[in-house]
């Protein structure tokens, strides 16, 4: 079993989401063979699920978590132990002593998942600079909310094409975006 856990400092983070680090604790027979730290970035929530599925982690450990992401945790056969508020490595020892239990779900609880918006710009941002945008944010050129402003030479005449994204929504329909 591996078990994770989302730290802000030496305490649970109290979002999984912005995390910067996690403890993995490798446990044989009930008792921690190696542990490490890791370290995270990238996009909100889905750079974390991501990172846990590759070091193989079976156990989350965490305070607050967005029920997106708990959903997708779950699909990926890492059950969640969520509402810890404690030392991140006391909650360790705590859930190897049996004092920490899985939460379970209904349906009617868990709802419909929405994709949260910072995810999105960030999925956003992720694929305009792929395609060889420039991405930056510029509050005094525009004047109504966006996220970004995107921006690349044409590849036929050479002048500036600049773009205001607004929303990040347009991610899922990244290929119409570009054309």
């Amino acid at each position: 079993m591996i078990i994770a856990v989302p730290k802000y400092g030496r305490m649970v983070a109290p979002c999984f989401e912005s995390a910067t680090e996690f403890s993995i604790a490798v446990v044989e027979d009930g008792r921690i063979i190696l542990s490490r730290q890791i370290v995270c970035g990238g996009c909100k929530g889905f750079s974390r699920v991501n990172l846990l599925k590759e070091n193989s982690v079976t156990i989350l450990i965490c305070s607050g978590i967005n029920r997106f992401y708990q959903n997708l945790l779950s699909a990926s056969d890492i059950r969640v132990i969520s509402s810890v508020n404690t030392d991140a490595d006391e909650a360790i020892d705590l859930y190897l002593s049996g004092k920490l239990n899985l939460q379970i779900f209904s349906d009617d609880e868990i709802g419909e998942p929405t994709i949260p918006l910072d995810d999105l710009v960030c999925w956003s941002k992720d694929i305009f600079s792929t395609s060889g945008f420039r991405i930056y944010s510029d509050e005094e050129r525009t004047t109504f909310p966006i996220d970004f402003l995107a921006e690349i030479n044409c590849p036929l005449c050479g002048k500036l094409i600049l773009l205001a994204v607004c929303c990040g929504a347009h991610a899922y329909k990244a290929e119409h975006e570009l054309v």
